[in-house]
């Protein structure tokens, strides 16, 4: 019998911004705009506190359509962002947190001025939407992700820790309190402490996964780190039977062989296909949460099928499944480490180039400013109980159709995707495309 036991089933993302010195020098965002608003969530999240029947409606009653709008643009850019990452990285395996980086993003977003911010905007899939829009949906999602399910522990937490005596606009540091909860401090960068100070709310944050973000000294032109946690914690729904998991051989994207571990059940469950793909679907809890793997048909190159992914084809796939009877299910136990990457160039890829460069305008959180790079690292277990996954995005400003089998067998690359069920948020997708023994 397999013996392998998951503890802690959590998936987290970190995502962080330095900001320092460069040599660039509006902010339409008001703190009285971001004021209203938060009182308008407050509002909702009282009402919503008398009948947990009637909570999601009364949560979202006044800004449903704002709610729409932005996780379309977030799922927009999730399929192009992961599009463009894996074009660099054809080769390997690939995973993210889209939601995560769509919000720490937005954090920044709201600094952002001039063209900087029109860049912004094309990357991120906002045009169109203005900034209240946008705040609104967020001051939203956010306390509604924190409650999706009592069997499903998903935190998001933000923070912004800044150089003391360096004057950074209250507007932004306010705007961020109000929307995205954040906590803001300033704190001596100079100092042995700032470094333990910072680690200690990433720990904290991430449920002692991701113990420590930062190695000293912090450079001398940094002068303000962004960050956003996303944990996860869950349990799939019906867990598969360890004694029947079994050792199998792996085709990987390069037509080579490896051993691996599969996991193997037969029964009714959500599956669905279409004429490249097939698809299965795996709640964790009491099915708010799921995770949507994807295997394209025998023959059709994984990277090919990725291309051909966007929001429409996602929606065609969801609707494509159906709870559905005596379906063999054979799933690698798989463990994925992917990066640390530059997210760089694939944000510029989008269009976000001038946030990158000297002349960038973030004046709305001091001039001066600019992106240095944008780092990534993710961590992914999937195994017979339910899912382990961690993600580390640090940035710095610096200055023909088979006939149905009701199979789902992976003994090849496959695509997966963990998403909220209710609003459709993609918190994690990743590519596996060449798995090892786990």
């Amino acid at each position: 019998m397999l013996k392998r036991k998951l503890s802690r089933l959590l998936p987290c993302m970190i995502i962080s911004f330095t900001l320092v010195f460069s040599a660039s020098s509006g902010f339409s965002a008001s703190v009285a705009d971001s004021q209203q608003l938060k009182s308008q969530i407050d509002n909702s999240k009282k009402i919503s506190s008398f009948d947990s029947a009637k909570s999601e409606t009364a949560l979202f009653s006044s800004v449903e359509n704002d709610v729409k709008k932005v996780i379309k643009a977030n799922t927009d850019f999730a399929f192009d962002i992961f599009k463009a990452i894996n074009l660099e990285d054809s080769e390997k395996n690939v995973l993210i947190s889209p939601l995560s980086i769509s919000t720490a993003l937005s954090m920044v977003y709201q600094g952002a001025g001039g063209s900087t911010r029109g860049e912004m905007e094309t990357a991120m899939r906002y045009n169109g939407l203005d900034i209240n829009t946008i705040n609104r949906a967020y001051g939203s999602l956010l306390p509604y992700l924190r409650n999706i399910d009592p069997d499903v522990n998903l935190g998001i937490s933000n923070s912004i820790w800044y150089r003391n005596r360096f004057n950074i606009n209250s507007s932004f540091l306010q705007i961020n309190r109000n929307i995205f909860n954040s906590h803001v401090e300033a704190i001596d960068f100079g100092s042995h402490g700032a470094i333990n100070t910072i680690n200690s709310w990433v720990a904290n944050a991430t449920n002692g996964m991701i113990p420590q973000m930062l190695n000293a000294p912090i450079p001398s032109q940094t002068v303000m780190y962004l960050i956003n946690a996303l944990y996860f914690k869950g349990r799939w729904t019906n867990v598969f039977d360890e004694t029947l998991s079994f050792n199998g051989n792996f085709r990987t994207g390069k037509n080579e062989y490896k051993s691996i571990v599969y996991m193997k059940k037969t029964d009714t469950m959500d599956y669905g296909q279409g004429e490249d793909y097939k698809a299965i679907r795996l709640p964790y809890g009491s099915g708010s949460t799921a995770m949507y793997c994807i295997l394209p048909d025998d023959g059709v190159s994984i990277n090919d099928y990725i291309i051909s992914l966007n929001t429409q084809k996602w929606n065609q796939i969801r609707q494509s499944i159906e709870n559905t009877e005596d379906v063999k299910l054979i799933l690698p136990r798989f463990k994925i480490e992917y990066g640390e990457i530059s997210l760089n160039n694939a944000l510029a890829a989008l269009g976000m180039e001038e946030a990158f460069l000297p002349g960038a305008n973030f004046s709305g959180i001091a001039p001066g400013i600019f992106i240095s790079r944008i780092n990534h690292k993710a961590l992914i277990e999937v195994n017979e109980n339910g899912t382990e996954a961690a993600a580390i995005t640090a940035g710095v400003l610096f200055g023909s159709t088979p006939p149905p089998d009701n199979e789902f067998i992976a003994t090849r690359p496959f695509i997966f995707v963990i998403a909220d069920e209710g609003k459709g948020n993609i918190l994690f997708m990743g590519k596996a495309f060449e798995l090892s023994q786990y």
